[in-house]
């Protein structure tokens, strides 16, 4: 019965992750779908699955239908509208293989970092399904949210913890989220709800080599410096998050690619998926509009004078649809602000002199207090210090490279001077030192909280807000190591060390998370990077001592990457001409038995993601998936990880309880009328406090804990690593 319920699963995983694609490739074969290389096809097939996938989200949501047999139809109608396309151009199916695939074998050099780069992809996607979240923002608002829509199947929102900084959240723009909650239905669990996130690694590092190229770059260079960008140790940290910085920094250069294409070769694919991207990038972060902006007037700025048509139909229909899109991913929430808010920006306060444009509490000077453009003092030689010591925790080798090479931008010029490159070089240029301006500007860069007065370590995690910066750095150090003609031992080299680095580098980060997270005393990277300086070994000895258990979580990751690299770059070719010339019954042979492994393998890290949640959530989740029943709500109150509440299944209905200033009997009438039958406080982040403390800062926990109460504690020991939880009198387990 298991094995059917598992393999249900993969089919329904099957119908969601794939109702796209026929789609998505017919449009490789159409026509209009002509793309330069092998990258440009994967990223045009990847935006546009992000597209398709995020208007059936958003539509739904809107009917108030996001439910999974609604979904399951329309996944179902596109594959089928997709499969009726590719039958009716005779030879689609073969054109776009052909697209899809790299034209010139591979030199020995390029499998390397090529194997090297899906190695980490690999690791990566192990670590994605076996590990649980634990990042702050995500289990604070990203995935509440999400569940509240996977249960109700409309767009409502969730006041996940009550302080007013949560009115601005919830008026972010979510299409990222939206498009990752389709990764609920499944499983009905979170075991894949990453994943996505790995999509638009993979785009990020598409977008970077297809732009290298385009721009003159070897193609050993531009393989190099994508790796790089991939491999930046805060990056691949950020992988196993439901934060949007990776998202969006993949559209963002995606978008730059297809815009500049256009520009370029007047392709009606590379306008409509310019026009998507951009939509995309929009509903993703509030500053993605200005980023649009840009990529806009780079791309006219290069075509001024000569933007061409649209001529034939299918090429019209194409761009429409593009337009589309845009402005459904675009607008999607900024309309939503508006008919709520009266404001498309949420409670930013848009003034133009005495004039009030826009209503709001939070006003443009607040918003841009805490950017490194306000805060930072060239002349202090402490900010300096903090801020590259927030590069070294951080970015490490794979950015070091980069920059390096990018110091030899002057024998770019000659590179992007040939074949009519030089527009696009300069267009690229504007780009990159604007995106670098814009990271700069960045409110939350110098330091978080808008009464902070100094630059502070903050500023590390911050870094994540120019993960497109440092995929443009990417692109300019491929062109300038190919105009400075470095060897290929060096750029391998390069590309090698720069990968175990940030494998080495970003296993290290989770598993300093996750002692953080399980209540060890211990400071994030960087705040305990910074101290070394001072205290070198008491900073080492909370180190060691909070990793005792954990170095497996590190090692093992980095020797799979290293073990895959040597295999695949050594044994590949061999193998793979072997398999080439097999016969047709063994290539299904061999298949049928992939396809078992990866069976085998998704059933194994569900099993392994079960465990590792008990451990790191403190097994709260299974609790209440065991003893909630369908009907009853856990009320919370002081705990920014409302996404525990929900259960494995995210079955269980959660309320947030706001803090009060009443009396005890108003308060159980409260929790009555919201029919509350489990009540839910902390944990306290690590914060060991004494009770005396806690109960003097939460007269709620005082009125649970009385000898007369009428509520009993039933789950939670130590309130500093677990939440603490509490049942009526009486009414046990269902």
């Amino acid at each position: 019965m298991e094995l059917l319920r598992h393999l249900a699963d993969l089919a329904v995983l099957l119908f969601i992750a794939g109702g796209p694609l026929p789609l998505c490739i017919s449009m490789l074969a159409g026509p209009s779908g002509r793309f330069r290389g092998a990258a440009a096809a994967w990223l045009a097939l990847l935006t546009a699955w992000c597209a398709w996938e995020l208007t059936v989200v958003l539509l739904l949501g809107l009917a108030g239908a996001y439910r999974f047999p609604v979904v399951l139809v329309c996944e179902m109608a596109l594959a089928g509208a997709g499969f009726a396309l590719l039958a009716r151009r005779r030879g689609s199916l073969r054109r776009a293989v052909s697209a899809l695939t790299i034209g010139k074998p591979l030199s020995a050099a390029e499998r390397t970092v090529a194997a090297s780069t899906g190695l980490v992809g690999l690791v990566y996607l192990a670590r994605l399904t076996t590990l649980p979240i634990l990042d702050f923002d995500s289990l604070w608002y990203h995935l509440p949210n999400m569940v509240v829509w996977y249960q109700t199947g409309a767009f409502a929102m969730m006041d996940t913890t009550g302080r007013p900084v949560v009115e601005q959240v919830l008026r972010y723009p979510y299409d990222w989220e939206a498009l990752s909650s389709l990764f609920f239905f499944p499983f009905r669990e979170d075991f894949f709800v990453a994943v996505p996130k790995l999509v638009s690694w993979a785009m990020l590092g598409l977008a970077v080599h297809a732009l290298s190229v385009r721009l003159g770059a070897s193609r050993l260079h531009a393989m190099a410096a994508a790796s790089l960008a991939l491999v930046v140790p805060f990056v691949l940290f950020d992988l196993n998050t439901l934060r949007i910085d990776i998202p969006f920094a993949a559209f963002f250069l995606a978008g730059i690619w297809f815009a500049l294409s256009w520009a370029a070769d007047r392709s009606p694919a590379d306008l409509a998926l310019a026009f998507a991207s951009m939509g995309l990038l929009s509903g993703t972060k509030m500053t993605g509009p200005v980023y649009a902006g840009l990529i806009g007037a780079a791309a006219l700025g290069v075509r001024w004078r000569r933007v061409p048509p649209v001529e034939s139909r299918p090429a019209a229909v194409l761009v429409t649809a593009g337009i589309a899109f845009a402005l459904l991913a675009g607008a999607f929430w900024y309309v939503r602000n508006w008919i709520e808010v009266a404001n498309p920006l949420g409670l930013v306060r848009i003034d133009l002199g005495d004039r009030m444009l826009l209503p709001g509490s939070i006003t443009i000077e607040m918003i841009q207090r805490t950017s490194l453009a306000r805060m930072f003092d060239v002349a202090d030689p402490v900010h300096w210090k903090t801020l590259l010591t927030q590069v070294a925790a951080r970015l490490q080798l794979p950015f070091v490279f980069l920059a390096a090479q990018v110091l030899l931008l002057p024998r770019a010029f000659a590179v992007a001077r040939g074949d009519g490159r030089r527009e696009l070089w300069i267009a690229t240029m504007f780009l990159t030192a604007m995106s670098g301006a814009l990271f700069w500007a960045h409110t939350g860069t110098g330091a978080q909280g808008f009464s902070a007065r100094t630059v502070t370590p903050f500023v590390g995690q911050a870094f994540r807000y120019g993960f497109g910066f440092i995929g443009l750095v990417a692109v300019v150090a491929a062109v300038s190591a190919t105009g400075a003609r470095t060897g290929s031992r060096w750029t391998v080299a390069a590309a090698l060390i720069g990968a175990l680095s940030g494998v080495f580098s970003g296993t290290l980060s989770e598993a300093i998370k996750a002692a953080t997270f399980t209540g060890n005393e211990i400071e994030w990277a960087s705040g305990l990077l910074h101290r070394l300086g001072a205290a070198p070994g008491e900073a080492l000895g909370e180190l060691v001592s909070a990793l005792q258990g954990r170095l497996p979580d590190v090692v093992a990751p980095t020797l799979a990457w290293g073990f895959g690299t040597a295999l695949v770059t050594v044994a590949g070719p061999a193998a793979w001409k072997r398999l080439r010339a097999a016969t047709a019954r063994r290539r299904a042979v061999v298949a049928i038995l992939v396809v078992g492994l990866g069976v085998i393998a998704i059933d194994v890290g569900r099993a392994r993601r079960d465990a590792a949640r008990d451990v790191l959530y403190g097994g709260v989740t299974q609790w209440i998936s065991t003893n909630v029943a369908p009907g009853e709500t856990v009320g919370y109150t002081f705990s920014v990880y409302s996404y525990l509440f929900y259960g494995r299944d995210l079955s269980a209905e959660v309320a947030y309880l706001p803090a009060t200033s009443g009396s005890r009997a108003e308060w159980e009438e409260r929790l009555a009328d919201r029919g509350v039958s489990v009540v839910a406080l902390g944990p306290s982040l690590g914060r060991r406090r004494s009770w005396e403390e806690l109960s003097a800062a939460i007269v709620e926990l005082a009125w649970l804990e009385n000898a007369g109460s009428d509520w009993e504690r039933v789950f939670g020991e130590d309130i500093s690593v677990t939440p603490w939880l509490w049942r009526r009198k009486g009414r046990g387990a269902p």
